[in-house]
């Protein structure tokens, strides 16, 4: 994965997720993680009842009696496992499939003379009971009936016989989308598989029939199922550059969902290649939140290392929190990638260093106004050394980063500027270009000199005192967050401050008057 930064394509390393257990797989060259908090996958293990059950009706019909048996059986230890395991997930339809499975076994058994009935049948409701399950009436999820023709029922589920799953995967693999259509509506064979584990939904999505994909969509058709490669029709929409369609998955799903694999390959390519919809799409729409290999830093932060402006606003717009804090330890391949020098000690000693603390840091302007819209705290402190985003941003000489934070409209910082000469003592208010004040001034004396470069007034106070030399500072105006300033005291004709600039009493009082907070102060020899 690739990302500019000053014009080059740089390599990035991919996205994982951080969990307890991880899966690991190759792309493209790199390792990319993704991960679950259990290995156990409920939908896999439910798809594979499902098949389980479809494969036994098709060979009770075949006569082939037994082998429909240990069909069902299999089935029934599938869903058994999945509420063991996952207990609480998809509970109705897990017992509408339930009393599918036991209505086919009994159908069956009644079919066998009485001298045939040997074997003994799980009773599925018995072992809820052992394990702390509810009984649940085999129930569909209610779905919006305006959408479904007056013969379904939205809320029973219609019996499906084999011969007819049979025929609606035949009219997918012919395209015959009229008769799709006509099965889907008259049976309502909405979360039937093929033998990949593939549903209609999906194969609506592969086959590009955008209408039938919407209807089956707006019945809740398996909407997050997975088929025996891992792909959901979500992700099938995505990789065919349909993501209207995903989005309306993820519309109707009215929550997030969880990465997957695909997902997460999706996802790295999206960044690699800076598709940022496909990026905003998933980000919005799945947890929990990516992070980057060997890595523990939200992914925001990460985009402002790389200094990728639109990355970052498409993951504000996407939800990112814009008060994200950096997690420690702070790896050193994030140090690499950040690259403020003055940032080392707080990443290794500090806590609480938030996106707009390293924003401020890099003096990237534009991704501070979008942090600051989104309403980013710039009062917040660190833990340890209480440093805050304009300290930062100060510390590195960021002058439009400490104009920005301190609230000014950078198009008319420029407007009101203070020069001083260390060489003539004399200080400048200049207005619109304009020299419109001068005064003398004293400056640091030898051993104490007045640092030389450009400035922002970062805070004003009225009546300061020295908390070193118990001195009174009137007026004082201090020169970005550092000890230095401007203020009233004594004037001779030569430097004699501890780095302070004095100014005369008349003076001192004007341009404490005049000139606001964030005004640029020019220092020169």
């Amino acid at each position: 994965m690739q990302v500019q930064k000053n014009g080059i394509r740089q390599p990035v390393p991919f996205v994982h997720f951080q969990t307890s257990l991880l899966l690991c797989l190759c792309f493209n060259g790199f390792t990319l993680f993704a991960g679950t908090e259990a290995t156990f996958d409920p939908q896999a293990v439910f798809t594979r009842a499902l098949l389980f059950h479809q494969e036994g009706e098709m060979l009770e019909q075949q006569g082939q009696s037994k082998l429909a048996f240990e069909k069902f059986q299999s089935a029934q230890q599938c869903l058994v496992e999945v509420q063991t395991k996952k207990p609480g997930w998809q509970t109705a339809l897990i017992q509408y499939r339930m009393k599918q499975i036991e209505d086919s076994l009994k159908k069956r058994e009644e079919k066998r003379s009485p001298d045939e009935r040997t074997e003994n049948f799980p009773d599925l409701n018995a072992k809820n009971k052992r394990i702390g399950l509810p009984h649940v009436p085999a129930v569909r999820v209610p779905v919006a009936t305006k959408e479904r023709i007056p013969e379904v029922d939205a809320f029973e589920p219609i019996q499906a016989s084999p011969a007819e799953i049979k025929a609606l995967f035949l009219a997918f693999e012919s395209k015959s989308q009229a008769r799709v259509t006509e099965l889907l509506q008259n049976r309502g064979l909405f979360d039937v598989v093929d033998s990949s584990g593939r549903t209609p939904l999906m194969l609506a999505v592969m086959a590009g029939w955008i209408d039938l994909s919407n209807y089956l969509i707006q019945n809740k058709a398996a909407l997050t199922a997975q088929d025996f490669r891992g792909w959901t029709a979500w992700n099938c929409a995505l990789a065919l550059k349909k993501p209207e369609i995903a989005r309306q998955i993820f519309d109707a799903l009215g929550q997030k969902t969880e990465w997957n694999t695909i997902a997460c390959q999706q996802f790295a390519a999206a960044l690699s290649n800076e598709d940022l919809p496909t990026v905003d799409l998933l980000y919005r729409n799945l947890t929990p939140e990516p992070v980057i290999e060997n890595s523990v830093q939200p992914l925001l932060i990460w985009a402002i290392a790389w200094r990728n402006v639109r990355l970052v606003q498409t993951l504000l717009e996407a939800g990112a929190n814009p008060n994200g804090v950096l997690r420690y330890p702070v790896e050193s391949v994030f140090k690499q990638q950040l690259d403020v020098k003055t940032m080392s000690p707080y990443l290794d000693q500090d806590r609480g260093i938030t996106a707009l603390m390293v924003a401020a840091a890099i003096g990237d302007i534009s991704v501070l106004d979008l942090l600051l819209n989104r309403k980013a705290e710039r009062g917040r402190i660190t833990a340890r050394y209480h440093q805050t985003a304009l300290a930062f941003a100060a510390a590195n000489q960021n002058i439009r980063a400490m104009q920005l934070l301190l609230g000014i409209n950078l198009k008319e910082a420029d407007r009101v500027q203070i020069e001083i000469s260390l060489t003539t003592q004399r200080a400048f208010l200049f207005k619109d270009g304009k020299m419109v004040f001068e005064t003398k001034c004293s400056t640091g004396r030898e051993g104490y000199e007045t640092p030389i470069g450009t400035f922002v007034i970062t805070d004003k106070d009225r009546l300061r005192v020295s908390n070193l030399y118990h001195a009174a500072m009137p007026y004082f105006m201090r020169l970005s967050g550092s000890a230095v300033g401007m203020h009233q005291g004594e004037v001779p004709d030569y430097p004699a401050s501890h780095g302070c600039i004095r100014l005369p009493d008349g003076a001192a009082h004007r341009l404490y008057s005049e000139i606001p907070v964030g005004t640029k102060v020019v220092i020169s020899p």
